[in-house]
């Protein structure tokens, strides 16, 4: 199991700690200065990758590849739409994939 959160149904689990650092903090780091793609798969820790790389999205817009889902965000504290309307603040708009994989402005749901 691969997860910053505890599984969500009993089972036994191996923990082991690793450390973690920020898009920002990498990319100053080990001297990266041009992003044009971020692909985010962290089954509901978006939004604190997103504040991570503030500058990045910032002084990029890098396209941004990721899906989120109120099952995943909720357990972490907050609904998925709070990452749709940060990133929207940011000045991104969103899109989704239709079934032949062609990109589709993303219909808001009220």
């Amino acid at each position: 199991m691969n997860s910053l959160q505890p599984p969500p149904i009993e089972s036994t689990v191996e923990e082991t700690t690793v450390e973690t650092v920020s898009l920002d903090q990498y990319c100053r780091e080990n001297g990266i200065d041009t992003v044009d793609l971020i692909k985010i798969d962290v089954e509901g820790g978006e939004l604190e990758v997103f504040l991570g790389a503030q500058r990045i999205l910032t002084l990029h817009r890098p396209f941004i590849i990721c899906e989120v889902l109120d099952r995943v965000t909720l357990p972490w504290g907050y609904p998925a739409r709070q990452i749709v309307d940060w990133l929207e603040n940011c000045g991104y708009h969103w899109f989704d994939f239709d079934l032949d994989g062609y990109l589709r402005p993303h219909a808001k749901r009220t």
